[in-house]
């Protein structure tokens, strides 16, 4: 699905895969949330935002040079890393989908 500039932005999804594509606004407040579906999330015009990612037993896969850390302890991944002032805020999570980020 391509959108326009995001302002707010949630999406909670059980089982469907879902691919996004759009700006993000510089105060924006984007959500997905996935139980087994893969979320594809590509921001353009490289956004100044906070990002956290995390998945219990899927993937995380994005195109910067920030990597996800396995758990010491247990199951799970998680990247967190921000970019410019950091003022937007991305929170995406999976149970057992795929998470895959592209921000540039």
């Amino acid at each position: 699905m391509k959108l326009g500039t995001l302002h707010s932005f949630s999406l909670h999804t059980v089982s469907g895969e879902f691919e996004i594509a759009g700006r993000l606004d510089p105060a924006a407040q984007f959500t997905a949330e996935s139980v087994s579906g893969d979320v594809k999330v590509a921001f353009s015009g490289a956004p100044s935002a906070e990002f956290d990612l995390q998945s219990l037993s899927g993937d995380i896969s994005n195109c910067t040079t920030e990597k996800a850390t396995r758990s010491k302890y247990g199951p799970g991944s998680r990247l967190n890393f921000s970019t410019g002032d950091g003022k937007a805020r991305v929170h995406m999570s999976s149970t057992s989908g795929d998470l895959s980020l592209c921000a540039r």
